[in-house]
């Protein structure tokens, strides 16, 4: 029997993965890698040569390209003046949100897709550029001189102070979240990938698509290849698709990276399901 064949997607993030430190994975690839298996007409050189353009612009209004503030101020008026990107608050949830290729082109997504454009055109103008994932909300940071500059891409690349972002986390998330300055850290590139997924995840798990769950959820794999609980949720979704034989195999090396599973466990859920979505092929 042949293997079944590498998604696109998958062999693009594992590239990526071999080629450069976890550090340092270059965005605008990781999130085309995201991208590629829900869209397969996607041509990663469009969007490169998109946000290449995007960052000329902002080059040329700057009266000084050398001019920290000025190019930054520039990159700004450029995507969220000129260009019109912000959140998209009517269909928040909507997949496409968390695509740079759409978003690139309705100039509409969530906050973490946002902030990645912000960077990677910034990156390209010269302004070097970090995400800040706070709870409940994504936002850009950069330093200019000691001091950390907040940017909130979601709501039009809005400056904030460290206090103010503070408080808008306590009202999104009505004061259930306990933040600090603790979490103004830069965000390393492979964890800003995973929370993309885990967006994506969300929202097919919502839905009961258990075929675009599944390649999410084997990105997150390559990106997490230690989290045990996701092998459990990959054999399900195997599973409900008819999969016994990748079901199998993911539910065994949960089996054999947990040490077996617990009689909670065994009475669980999941595996009641798991074993229900077998007995039926039976």
């Amino acid at each position: 029997m042949k293997p079944p064949p590498i998604k696109p997607g998958h062999a693009l993030l594992e590239r990526l993965l071999d080629n450069y430190p976890e550090d340092d994975l270059p965005l605008d690839l990781g999130a085309c890698a995201i991208a590629l298996p829900h869209r397969p007409s996607l041509r990663i050189e469009t969007v490169q040569s998109e946000l290449d353009r995007l960052a000329s612009e902002s080059v040329l209004k700057s009266s000084d390209p050398a001019d920290f503030q000025a190019t930054l101020d520039s990159v700004r008026r450029t995507l969220f003046e000129k260009h019109g990107f912000n959140g998209n608050e009517e269909d928040y949830y909507a997949p496409e949100n968390s695509f740079l290729d759409a978003v690139l082109t309705t100039k509409k997504g969530i906050p973490i897709t946002l902030s990645v454009i912000f960077i990677e055109v910034a990156r390209r103008a010269g302004v070097p550029m970090f995400g800040m994932a706070l709870p409940c909300h994504f936002v850009v940071g950069c330093f200019q001189g000691e001091k950390l500059r907040v940017f909130d891409p979601f709501h039009g690349g809005i400056e904030r102070t460290v206090e103010e972002s503070i408080e808008l986390v306590h009202l999104l998330s009505g004061g259930s979240v306990t933040i600090g300055r603790e979490h103004f850290r830069p965000t390393p590139p492979s964890t800003i990938l995973t929370r993309m997924l885990m967006n994506l995840r969300g929202i097919y798990q919502s839905r009961n698509l258990a075929d675009k769950l599944i390649p999410v959820l084997e990105q997150i794999l390559i990106l997490n290849p230690n989290e045990s609980s996701l092998h459990g949720e990959l054999a399900l979704n195997l599973a409900t698709r008819g999969d016994l034989s990748g079901a199998h195999d993911h539910l065994k090396t949960y089996i054999d990276m947990v040490g077996g599973l617990s009689k909670e466990e065994m009475s669980s859920e999941w595996v009641q399901r798991i074993r229900t979505k077998f007995s039926a092929y039976n």
